[in-house]
């Protein structure tokens, strides 16, 4: 049985997500995860059940998909422990144009 490590932590899932999104203000923020995102999300990584790596990537692929209909802008924080907070921040919803080729 893996025990979960506690800087390896998944602070909320899909439906919460979306639950704050619908009365979200722009620039209210909504911290998703704590840990190394990309590393998480791979089957066997230490630090996460099965089931919470499984909700993890559900709610990483969201976040995603919500960045790219321009509803959230996606964003980390290094924290003192040398892992990084997750943060989805609620946008105006309108295009300002691309920052990045």
């Amino acid at each position: 049985m893996q025990t979960p490590d506690p800087t390896r932590t998944l602070v909320a899932d899909e439906t919460a997500l979306l639950d704050w999104l619908r009365t979200a203000q722009p620039g209210d923020r909504f911290l998703y995860h704590i840990g190394h995102l990309a590393a998480d999300r791979v089957r066997g990584s230490a630090g996460l059940t099965d089931p919470q790596r499984e909700a993890l990537c559900r709610l990483a692929d969201r976040v995603l998909a919500l960045v790219t209909e321009d509803a959230l802008t996606a964003a980390q924080r290094r924290r003192a422990d040398g892992h990084m907070a997750y943060l989805a921040i609620k946008t105006s919803g309108r295009k300002a144009g691309r920052r990045f080729p």
